[in-house]
């Protein structure tokens, strides 16, 4: 693509859908992978919230992951996200680029009672517009 003469790289916008499970035993899987300051702050967060801003923090990170095409090659531990309820979803910083974090916007979704997505998009700004279809039916699918 191009725009007057400076050639224009697509951004790449790619998500991640987490069901929200109420007694799941994240601990451990945040001390594996996530950076030591993220597990810090989840087990500050009381009772069932701490799990809920463990799967905040999971949905961004593999947003994150995936919109930039490396799949697990990207260490989770290499990068830090905003992770609390009710607190913006934020690329904190990435590791050996201090400067790429800028370069990041993450928006949380919450596609359906129950669960929380992340989308990662390298543009620092831009909107999302969601539209609702009203009178929408699922068609009936025969096997």
């Amino acid at each position: 693509m191009r725009r007057g003469s400076a050639p224009v790289r697509p951004f790449l916008a790619l998500g991640d859908r987490e069901g929200v499970r109420a007694h799941f035993a994240w601990e451990e899987i945040a001390s594996r992978f996530f950076v030591p300051r993220e597990v810090e702050a989840l087990r500050l967060v009381p009772g069932p919230s701490g799990t809920e801003a463990f799967f905040h923090c999971r949905a961004r990170k593999e947003a994150l992951v995936k919109a930039r095409g490396e799949g697990f090659s990207l260490p989770l531990d290499q990068f830090a996200v905003s992770l609390a309820p009710g607190e913006p979803a934020r690329l904190l910083r990435i590791t050996g680029d201090p400067q790429e974090a800028s370069q990041w916007s993450l928006q949380e979704l919450e596609p359906a009672p129950g669960y929380l997505a992340a989308i990662a998009v390298r543009a620092p700004k831009w909107e999302l517009k969601l539209w609702e279809l009203s009178g929408f039916r699922e068609p009936a699918i025969s096997c």
